[in-house]
């Protein structure tokens, strides 16, 4: 599990076979569809981590799981306060 402060509030980040739920920052930001990990990754900063994107289905949602490294890179997408950097 990660945890970030993000919009002002303390969230976790889920963890499953050293991958991340993208989606668990999303729903917190609070921001509506416009930072969805869709929209990021046709920005040239989500192309870069496309790659290491893995997709599950939970529930009947399509949820977006990727490295440490790139939960920070969306994160700081999301909300600009957020280092891009974990050591930060």
């Amino acid at each position: 599990m990660i945890k970030l402060k993000l919009n002002s509030k303390d969230i976790e980040v889920r963890e499953q076979d050293g991958k991340y739920c993208l989606n668990d920052i999303y729903k917190a930001s609070g921001y509506g569809r416009s930072k969805e990990p869709s929209k990021f990754f046709v920005t040239k900063r989500g192309q870069e981590i496309l790659s290491s994107v893995s997709y599950i289905n939970i529930k009947g949602v399509k949820e977006a799981w990727t490295d440490k490294l790139s939960v920070y890179k969306y994160a700081s997408w999301v909300d600009s306060l957020v280092s891009e950097d974990p050591e930060d």
